[in-house]
């Protein structure tokens, strides 16, 4: 019996594909433990490895490739993703599946800039967009694209936006703790980020300064508090630290 994601897959018509990788379902280790793949991409995968899709620019990342594909930027300890397909415009931006931590189940696109972001709620509702809107060689790299967040979150979008937010404060590398906050952000309207952001500074020094930036550009008087709090912030930092050791005691700081 076909699944429902293999329908919507060959919807997209297969160019091409080789066949399944072997033991699709076996257990398997990442960083963070035990690899919990969703039952959709599973599905997916046993149609057939590296599938290349006919009505839109882009593949399936082959399952083997996928299971090596490491961040750059930073060695898990809070969550992990599986990156499992490439529009073909955005080969470093990998389109992954979270598999550890908050956001568990949720796809997001992997940024090489470090703008990390949340594409949609699960692997079917990704590949049931791609199958009902008409693709374009852009289309990960098009901020105003409908269907991808930020939108009117559900329940269980504030829910997610929370953890991943809490998960912050327990990450090792600033690094992830800074992904977590850009994939939290990307699901919100600026309403929910004026709410959220505008009140007490964002506990991660380097990365204020994006927080500050969209909050320049809404207009609300709570938006304007919250960007005066991390402009006064920005010249807190700014300022000349006192010298230490002997400049310091040679010019009396």
């Amino acid at each position: 019996m076909r699944s429902a994601i293999a329908e919507l897959v060959e919807q997209l018509g297969i160019q091409s594909m080789n066949p399944s990788a072997e033991n699709l379902g076996a257990m398997q280790f990442g960083s963070l433990g035990e690899i919990d793949l969703p039952q959709d991409l599973i599905d997916v995968y046993e149609i057939g490895d590296a599938i290349k899709f006919a009505t839109f620019p882009g593949q399936m990342l082959p399952f083997l490739q996928s299971k090596t594909i490491k961040r750059a930027a930073f060695e898990p300890s809070v969550y992990d993703s599986w990156p499992f397909f490439v529009a073909n415009e955005y080969q470093s931006d990998e389109i992954a599946v979270i598999i550890h931590g908050p956001a568990k189940g949720y796809v997001m696109q992997r940024a090489h800039d470090g703008f990390d972001r949340i594409i949609a709620p699960d692997v079917r509702t990704f590949f049931g967009m791609l199958a009902q809107n008409p693709p374009t060689d852009d289309y990960f790299g098009d901020e105003e694209e409908v269907w991808i967040y930020p939108h009117e979150m559900t329940p269980q979008d504030r829910v997610t936006t929370e953890e991943l937010l809490a998960g912050v404060a327990k990450v090792s590398d600033p690094y992830e703790g800074e992904s977590l906050a850009a994939l939290a952000m990307s699901m919100m309207l600026d309403e929910d980020f004026v709410a959220t952001f505008s009140q007490t500074l964002f506990p991660i020094p380097n990365f204020r300064s994006i927080i500050w930036g969209r909050l320049a550009k809404i207009d609300s008087d709570e938006a304007r508090a919250g960007a005066k709090m991390y402009e006064a912030d920005f010249n807190e930092q700014s300022q000349p630290k006192g010298k230490t050791g002997i400049l310091g005691k040679l010019f009396g700081r």
